[in-house]
């Protein structure tokens, strides 16, 4: 016990002699390793990641003059609070890897829903832990090599001479919006042209 207390180490019996190193750990940097790898439960900083009002990441985006909405955060959220904390449970941080974001590609709910919906419960996930990782909250990057699903869209149509009259026989609620639409039809000019 002597060698613990007092750091005489004895040599290696049976090995090559080493050159004894001197280790020195900053207290500081000992305590928030700590508090990052053990104790940093992910349901508080998940959750409060997408709050305005109290997310880090929203005041770093701010002061670089970037915003985020306030629907963009109360949606990404609730993707938090309703796929990710039950899974989750109350593991920490630093406890959470790719394995556990690949896993909810083989949720039955998560399966059910359109591609851009689960897109976004990813993003909810790995947008707090990329920050997390870059901030070094966690040694474990989760975030890269993740392959999202595609997203095609309905294949719109163009419609044809007599729908068209038959959308502009009804009445709108807003003459603009109507003598707009008409021009842009007529003329292959889109309403955001004409602004």
């Amino acid at each position: 016990m002597n060698w613990l207390v007092n750091g005489n180490i004895p040599s290696r019996i049976n090995g090559k002699e080493e050159t004894k190193a001197t280790l020195t750990v900053d207290k500081m940097s000992f305590f928030t390793m700590f508090h990052a790898f053990g104790f940093t439960s992910d349901k508080k900083f998940l959750y409060n990641f997408w709050n305005i009002e109290k997310s880090p990441y929203v005041a770093e985006k701010k002061l670089k003059g970037q915003q985020i909405h306030l629907n963009y955060s109360e949606a990404m959220r609730s993707r938090i609070t309703i796929y990710w904390l039950p899974r989750l449970k109350d593991r920490t941080i630093g406890s959470i890897t790719i394995d556990d974001v690949k896993d909810i590609f083989n949720d039955p709910v998560v399966k059910k829903l359109a591609h851009k919906t689960i897109n976004s419960i990813i993003s909810a996930l790995t947008i707090p832990m990329k920050w997390a990782y870059y901030n070094r909250l966690t040694r474990n990057n989760c975030f890269d090599g993740i392959i999202k699903c595609s997203q095609k869209g309905k294949t719109r149509k163009i419609f044809t001479m007599e729908q068209a009259a038959a959308v502009f026989k009804i009445d709108w609620e807003n003459d603009t919006a109507k003598l707009a639409n008409a021009v842009a039809m007529c003329t292959g000019m889109r309403r955001v042209k004409m602004l």
